[in-house]
């Protein structure tokens, strides 16, 4: 016997999925434009599944056990263009170089002369500019590299339930069992991430 449970989490987002391609004898007539390609945003929905196969205080876990995802969605994901490090778009998408792979260090951004240094999101899920001591910049270039969310694979729904799944995994390790995640870009269209 066991459990399940799920809680859902809100977001809007942007991404660009640089890589699609189509087989346009599977498209629709006149539908075979590579928009994915195109910078654009989704209001999503992820759901988080725990289960169980005993419980405790008869629960599979406390649903506020998963109050550090809200806080990590809200924070570092929702309202954020997330950006695949490799997309071959990326300085003309940031308006920053981006530093070359180092072993050991830390990737910065960099255009005449300012350097901005990134840093690790919580659970090495991803890297957020470090805008501390930048006096130089005005308030709206701040806003504009602020927005960014920057991650090492596509960020297709798929790649993004994985994601979360994995750092799901991670925090909850010895309070509940992820058993899958699903990633929501549109009402219509998800992916699933199981175990």
């Amino acid at each position: 016997m066991s459990w399940e449970i799920d809680k859902k989490f809100y977001l809007e987002y942007g991404h660009r999925v640089w890589s699609q391609e189509l087989n346009h004898e599977l498209c629709a007539i006149g539908d075979t434009a590579c928009a994915c390609r195109h910078l654009h945003g989704h209001s999503g929905m992820l759901r988080v599944f725990l289960k169980g196969d005993d419980l405790t205080r008869g629960m599979v876990t406390d649903f506020k056990h998963l109050g550090w995802m809200k806080d990590f969605i809200d924070k570092y994901l929702d309202h954020k263009m997330m950006i695949d490090m490799s997309d071959p778009g990326f300085e003309s998408i940031v308006g920053y170089e981006l530093s070359p792979s180092v072993k050991g260090s830390s990737p910065f951004l960099f255009k005449n002369g300012v350097v901005i240094n990134l840093v690790k999101a919580p659970f090495d899920s991803g890297w957020i500019p470090d805008m501390t001591d930048l006096p130089f910049m005005s308030e709206h270039e701040h806003e504009l590299i602020e927005g960014f969310f920057f991650v090492n694979f596509l960020p297709t729904s798929e790649n993004l339930a994985k994601y979360i799944f994995d750092i799901a995994t991670k925090v909850m390790k010895g309070t509940a069992t992820v058993s899958r995640v699903e990633w929501n870009e549109t009402p219509k269209s998800r992916a699933i991430y199981s175990a």
